[in-house]
């Protein structure tokens, strides 16, 4: 239980890091003789002694302000949605409604950061119930959150409440409203050039073959990655094209461009070449000029979306009896010109246009984690033709923490049409785990959903011993790998600020384990050399090398992996590497890893982080005991591990009816 001291409560809710005085400031408070506890939230920074008595725990109210979050958020944003209007605004001859290719239709922490706005009110709220205190000093860099947090602190009769509002000192995600416009008549033209150069070239040339296609949604060249034959291949399918080849049919991709524009015009023959051999066709080449007009000149549904505006701004908004109405209103302003969604909106006219001119597509294929760019495609596929099945792929081993599946029954239509408001969703969706499929299976129906196990992981199992000596034999001279070595691998997150603070704490570890070598892998989006080496000689550690490659090989030859809110400690589990994963109480956990939480470790300060670090240098009964768990806890997030998911999936499909060979 949470103690309940009586004192102040410091609470730094940050979207950047601040050195605002909090040491000089508890100094004084101590001084005066009272007591003082610190609520941190966002990007607060931790204390230097992870020990200090100042710091509030808040391990057990994060979990249930998460579990909240899922409970309320899909209802409130959808109600909000309907009840005034937006569901009433469509696109695409009216077959759908405009607000499902807004970002914030994923419910996403990914797409927006309103769920850890409202998570640090919720998380307020609950320390001040089970608390007394005498004041609160808010420190914080969001003036919005001002109003909330008095209303909160009031209703529980405080009233003795200070702000301390400090500047940004760099660009918010929430920009003012000429900023906003500036960047979306800048990607207007960014576009454009995209289009002149894809047709000019012919880059991504719809050829015509009388092969049976299914249509695959993709972005490229980020989600692809050369195999072993030098070929680029699709990462978020898996082995799922292999199996389509298999029963005589091609996959004709539908690609969101990610080059860079200079890349594309200094190699033009490369991603000629590329596209041709991947089946690529990019979607602005397959929009008109008037199809541009329309969406960034926001052709009829932009008065209607600003009428709309206007509307929600004289609405009372209330979630959990919080005031939100400013914080909502905000982060519509930046939805509307969000350039997220003038990419959806090219998406669906792109995927419309495509069908127009390929006829022998019965199919298509995409990943499926309620994005919005997946809803456009479904909306464009059917816009054009009512009878071709869309596949969805769960691509991430997501748990019970993704939003993105907690759609509301109501949302979703019985049949393959599209009828506003509902959401143009897939027509059938491949679980890779228990936990996902019982999700799915409640709100689409058991005819919708399959548990196939995990398609874009297919070498995903139970390793034994011997295969995992094996691996370690093969890359020993690679790291220089004896039997005193200690192999880890520290997989740094998406995230750029909790993949620094991991970094800062691992390296600072090392430097008690001298048997210990890391091999740094980054995210792709995040990619951190500078940073590393600024550690690294902070520090004074040299025992790491930054890998990239194949992760399963590199899962087998390591003993533990550190990593941040990220599903690759699911991949860890299933390759037999014991996965030391970060717990965020700061936001809202998005983190796959609480759905397994008996067969890992998990930290959310350095101390933590050592005390586990430790456990699986030594390998005690702690580490024995989580290890007896994988296999039980593993079929949560991914089941069955047999290599089969992809010939299961086609099997149940072709039951369906979902492919047709026949060739118009």
């Amino acid at each position: 239980m949470i103690e309940k001291p009586q004192g102040e409560l410091i609470v730094e809710i940050l979207d950047q890091v601040h050195e605002w005085g909090r040491s000089e400031y508890i100094q004084f408070v101590k001084s005066q003789g009272r007591k003082v506890r610190v609520l941190s939230l966002a990007e607060s920074i931790p204390p230097k002694d992870n020990f200090d008595e100042t710091w509030l725990d808040i391990k057990e109210i994060s979990d249930a302000v998460s579990e909240k979050i899922r409970e309320l958020y899909p209802r409130f944003l959808y109600e909000t949605a309907k009840s005034t209007g937006l569901l009433d605004i469509t696109v695409l001859d009216k077959k759908v409604s405009l607000y499902w290719l807004m970002p914030i239709s994923e419910m996403s922490v990914l797409r927006n950061p309103l769920i850890d706005k409202l998570y640090a009110l919720f998380v307020l709220k609950e320390v001040l119930q089970k608390n007394d205190y005498q004041k609160v000093l808010l420190v914080t860099d969001d003036e919005l959150l001002e109003i909330p947090v008095r209303e909160i602190c009031k209703k529980l009769n405080l009233t003795n409440i200070e702000t301390k509002i400090l500047k940004q000192d760099k660009p918010l995600y929430y920009r003012n409203t000429v900023s906003l416009i500036v960047s979306w008549w800048l990607q207007f033209v960014s576009s454009l050039a995209y289009w002149f150069i894809f047709n000019m070239f012919k880059i991504g040339e719809l050829e015509k073959e009388n092969s049976a296609y299914v249509l695959g949604l993709t972005i490229f060249p980020t989600l692809w990655s050369k195999n072993n034959k030098g070929i680029f291949e699709n990462m978020a399918f898996g082995d799922f094209p292999v199996e389509l080849k298999k029963h005589g049919y091609r996959l004709k991709y539908l690609a969101i461009p990610t080059m860079k524009l200079r890349n594309l015009i200094s190699d033009i023959r490369y991603w000629k070449k590329l596209a041709h051999q991947s089946q690529i066709s990019f979607i602005q080449s397959l929009l008109s000029f008037q199809d541009f007009l329309f969406i960034y000149f926001r052709v009829g549904w932009g008065k209607e979306l600003s009428f709309w505006f206007q509307k929600l701004s004289n609405t009372n908004v209330h979630l959990d009896s919080i005031d939100v109405k400013h914080l909502l209103v905000r982060e519509f302003k930046h939805e509307i010109w969000n350039l997220g969604f003038a990419q959806s909106l090219i998406v669906t006219y792109a995927s419309a246009n495509l069908i127009k001119k390929v006829k022998n597509i019965s199919s298509a294929v995409c990943a499926f984690e309620a994005q919005p760019i997946e809803k456009a495609f479904s909306a464009g596929l059917k816009k054009e033709n009512q009878s071709i099945k869309l596949i969805g792929l769960q691509t991430s081993l997501s748990g019970k923490s993704h939003l993105g599946y907690y759609f509301l029954p109501e949302q979703i239509s019985q049949t393959h049409q599209l009828i506003p408001p509902f959401a143009p969703l897939p027509d059938y969706v491949a679980a890779y785990g228990e936990t996902t499929y019982n999700l799915l299976m409640k709100k689409l129906g058991k005819d919708r959903v399959q548990l196939t196990g995990p398609v874009r992981y297919p070498y995903l199992k139970i390793d034994s011993q011997t295969e995992r000596d094996k691996a370690k034999e093969k890359i020993k001279d690679r790291f220089n790998h004896n039997g005193e070595t200690v192999l880890a691998i520290l997989a740094l997150p998406s995230l750029k600020e909790e993949a620094l603070m991991i970094l800062d704490w691992a390296f600072a570890i090392a430097k008690s384990y001298p048997q210990l070598y890391f091999l740094v892998r980054f995210h792709y989006w995040a990619i951190l050399n500078d940073e590393l080496k600024d550690a690294s000689q902070l520090h004074s550690v040299t025992n790491y090398q930054v890998v990239a490659g194949d992760l399963h090989e590199l899962l087998l030859t390591s003993q533990f992996m550190i990593t941040g809110t990220s599903s690759v400690g699911i991949e860890a589990i299933a390759s037999g590497c014991m996965p030391i994963s970060y717990k965020p109480t700061r936001r809202y956990d998005f983190g796959r890893i609480q759905d397994v939480e008996e067969g890992a470790f998990l930290y959310t300060n350095q101390a933590e982080l050592q005390k586990a670090i430790n456990e699986c240098i030594t390998q005690g009964d702690v580490f024995a005991e989580k290890k007896s768990k994988w296999e039980k806890n593993l079929q949560k997030l991914c089941t069955p591990l047999d290599g089969k998911a992809s010939s299961r999936l086609y099997n149940w499909l072709d039951t369906k009816d979902v492919f047709n060979k026949k060739v118009v």
